[in-house]
């Protein structure tokens, strides 16, 4: 997931294969205005890479082995084609997730530190207030996690 070229245009087409292949893995099959509608969610309307730029980053895949077509159906008067991910892509679906998180984790205490010297050194609450939510949130959703799958493998 390294960054190339000018403009994070090379960070963003890392982050739609990671999102890509973790669509299929999650779902069973995509296909890219699924991809599209789940970006638009997910960012809460932040970030709308076009369709094309989808469906290059998945022809991409498809031909490193990542993903395979899995059937087409119309749908609406429009052929949509549906991918399914391959062993090879859960295995780099896996390393690209290793490398999310130890970017998220360094991320993540960088933050805390942060926003504690900040509260510390007597920043008005209501300015911190979103980040401090923030943090709550990743606790709730980590916590799940963990409450869920923590003992699986240990």
């Amino acid at each position: 997931m390294k960054a190339e070229g000018k403009g994070g245009k090379g960070r963003q087409c890392g982050l739609l294969r990671f999102l890509i292949l973790s669509h299929a893995l999650i779902h069973g099959r995509t296909y890219g205005y699924g991809v599209l509608k789940e970006i638009v969610k997910l960012s809460d309307g932040a970030w709308h890479p076009s369709v094309g730029t989808i469906y290059k980053v998945i022809s991409e895949l498809v031909s490193e082995g990542h993903l395979r077509e899995a059937g087409k159906e119309v749908c609406k008067g429009r052929q949509v084609v549906y991918y399914v991910i391959t062993e090879a892509g859960i295995r780099e679906l896996k390393r690209m997730a290793d490398w999310v998180l130890r970017r998220v984790g360094t991320g993540v205490k960088f933050l805390t530190m942060l926003y504690a010297e900040m509260i510390k050194s007597g920043v008005d609450f209501n300015e911190v207030k979103d980040a401090v939510n923030a943090f709550k949130e990743m606790e709730g959703v980590i916590g799940k996690f963990l409450r869920e799958y923590g003992n699986a493998y240990g």
